[in-house]
């Protein structure tokens, strides 16, 4: 399910923090922890796993902002309303209870220069495309893949960009294992071998490269850096929903892999 919620800007805090994923991030566990504490404590310390990786499903878009001015680590919002939208691959059940958790509360976003403050006036859900095997998206976050590699003798990460040889192939890996960990399977021989043999990956330009710092000025600081662009995937139409609504690639419940469903191949850019 995909929710978008209208918030309201603080005109005393509106002053957006570049490096708001993690707060986003951590205010959305917030607001599960209120309804259902248990559930969002799994959900953050575990969440889904299959071979050894935890998956979250869910992800989130940017804020959505139309007027604003740069500042130093920070954007001045001139806009009165912004939209933030979120997306959870969900079991059955689970939907209305999501649904309910947002309006009214209150989202601060802070670092050590500047504050931004958001009510959340309107909640509303948001209607499904139709999935088929072959799809255009538009990344309307960050989209994140990376390979282990080893940095002055240590193990350490390298984030790739969708030229990479390696990229389309990790690509629908991610998802195929986003697919086993959330039918809770370790291993779906027939749709392996479906996948492998017929997906094809295709990414347009323009490309935009965006890095992102989570947890900024504590000791857990890390940057990760993700790609804005447009893509074909053609794949099984179960894999193309997980990715929609869990989010393209890594880090999704930090707000990277958010898309949206091109109506045509016209509209690339």
């Amino acid at each position: 399910m995909r929710l978008k919620l209208k918030l309201e800007v603080d005109p005393q805090f509106n002053i957006l923090p570049f490096n708001y994923f993690y707060p986003v991030s951590a205010w959305l566990y917030k607001q599960i922890n209120r309804g259902d504490s248990d559930f969002a404590h799994w959900l953050h310390q575990q969440g889904y796993m299959v071979k050894g990786k935890h998956f979250k499903h869910f992800t989130f878009s940017k804020i959505g902002l139309r007027r604003f001015r740069k500042l130093d680590g920070g954007l001045l919002i001139l806009d009165r309303q912004v939209d933030l939208h979120f997306s959870f691959l969900t079991q059955k059940g689970v939907e209305s209870f999501l649904s309910g958790l947002f309006l009214n509360q209150q989202l601060d976003i802070v670092d050590g220069r500047h504050q931004c403050r958001f009510y959340v006036r309107q909640v509303e859900s948001l209607s499904a495309p139709e999935f088929k095997a072959r799809m255009h998206f538009r990344s309307k976050s960050p989209i994140c893949l990376s390979k282990p590699v080893a940095i002055n003798g240590k193990s350490g990460k390298e984030f790739l960009h969708p030229s990479h040889p390696e990229y389309g192939r990790r690509f629908v890996q991610n998802l195929l294992f986003k697919y086993l960990s959330f039918k809770e399977l370790e291993k779906d021989a027939a749709m392996e071998d479906s996948l492998m043999k017929n997906f094809e990956f295709k990414w347009y330009e323009p490309c935009k490269s965006r890095l992102a710092t989570v947890k900024s000025g504590s000791k857990e600081e890390t940057c990760i850096r993700g790609y804005l662009y447009s893509f074909d995937l053609t794949a099984p139409p179960e894999l193309l929903r997980i990715g929609y609504y869990s989010g393209f690639g890594e880090k999704n419940s930090l707000g990277f892999g958010y898309v949206e469903v091109m109506k045509s191949e016209a509209n690339h850019e």
